[in-house]
């Protein structure tokens, strides 16, 4: 039976997925059940983890490229277009909370000095607890263009807050900030990777495990969408093979709307990961555990996105981010495709 719904699925008529839990394969922005097992992920133990091992420093190294795609990751500067205000630095530190947090202790003195223009607004921002008060301090800083053609608002920032903000995370101070509060994340999502492996049965995470959930804790603030092993495995189990897995996910990928009122992000990275998918897992391909869960988990974490909230006289942008979500958690899970432009850089993360 599942090989008879599996080549339905080749026909583009129906999935094992869809057969077995009503996860449609065809891509939509909103958000629908899932139909698989119940169960939130645990709650966080957090363990000690060293920050400075090649395996660590590769992980991160990938989020940082994947963030800024800046030659010094530490200066770079990404306006509002997900409704977090302002992306800086490393790990694209954000005002949900990264911001306040890693740049909260720098002495005020030093937003002046760097900027003499907008040091005392931006200075404001960061100590204010609440994300969408802090976002309303630095959107003065910022243009917004909205585009009838593509449906989509840039949010430029304005040139001399572009140059201060970069002079300050230049500083010697706002550098080490980044390197502590990256630490910080990195012991978070290595705990993550390690509750993820002994679930899958394993004493120690896999490098992709960490790689991913590093980059989890970077792109989602570790977020998880209620997604965890179990619904991974679920979702895995109702296909004859990780082939037959990717290829429905590939086919969810390929009918996504990119532009329009229901565009997603994640056009060129979403085309890549197809190609490269079909060239390197053909149908019948078999995963080690850890990739195929890994991927499911993407997937299913895909479409639990709800993107970033929608800012006052904006439109809704709810399920923006499924697609690259999907682009983004694949890269670690399999190694090939892309995102953000950034390919699997390999080495000691294989």
């Amino acid at each position: 039976m599942k090989a008879l719904l599996a080549a339905a699925l080749i026909l583009g008529s129906i999935s094992p997925a869809f057969s077995a839990t009503r996860i449609s394969p065809v891509c939509s922005r909103q958000s629908a059940p899932l139909g698989l097992p119940t169960g939130s992920p645990p709650a966080r133990k957090l363990v000690e983890a060293n920050a400075y091992t090649p395996v660590a420093r590769a992980a991160l190294k990938l989020a940082y490229a994947i963030e800024t795609g800046q030659p010094d990751p530490y200066i770079g500067v990404t306006g509002n277009f997900d409704g977090t205000g302002l992306s800086l630095g490393i790990i694209q530190f954000n005002f949900l909370g990264s911001i306040q947090s890693a740049f909260g202790k720098i002495d005020k003195a030093k937003f002046n000095e760097k900027m003499p223009v907008w040091g005392e607004q931006f200075y404001a921002a960061v100590h204010t607890a609440s994300p969408s008060a802090a976002v309303e301090k630095v959107l003065p800083m910022q243009d917004a263009r909205y585009s009838q053609r593509t449906h989509k608002t840039t949010w430029v920032i304005k040139p001399d807050a572009l140059r201060e903000l970069r002079a300050f995370l230049a500083s010697d101070e706002a550098r080490t900030a980044q390197d502590n509060a990256a630490s910080r994340v990195y012991q978070r999502g290595y705990s993550r990777a390690l509750q993820w492996a002994q679930e899958r049965g394993d004493t120690k995470p896999t490098a992709r495990e960490i790689a991913s959930f590093v980059d989890n804790e970077v792109f989602s603030g570790g977020a998880l969408g209620g997604i965890w092993i179990k619904q991974a495995k679920s979702f895995r189990s109702n296909f004859d093979n990780d082939g037959e897995m990717i290829a429905f996910v590939s086919a969810w990928l390929k009918s996504c709307p990119y532009k329009g009122e229901g565009f997603l992000y994640g056009e060129i990275d979403s085309a890549n990961a197809v190609a490269a998918w079909a060239a390197k897992y053909p149908p019948g391909a078999k995963l080690d555990d850890d990739k195929a869960l890994l991927f499911a988990f993407g997937f299913l974490r895909a479409l639990t996105a709800n993107g970033p909230p929608t800012l006052k006289g904006q439109r809704d942008q709810h399920g923006i981010f499924k697609a690259q979500v999907v682009a983004r958690r694949s890269l670690p899970a399999l190694g090939v495709g892309t995102a953000n432009g950034v390919s699997w850089p390999g080495g000691v993360l294989d």
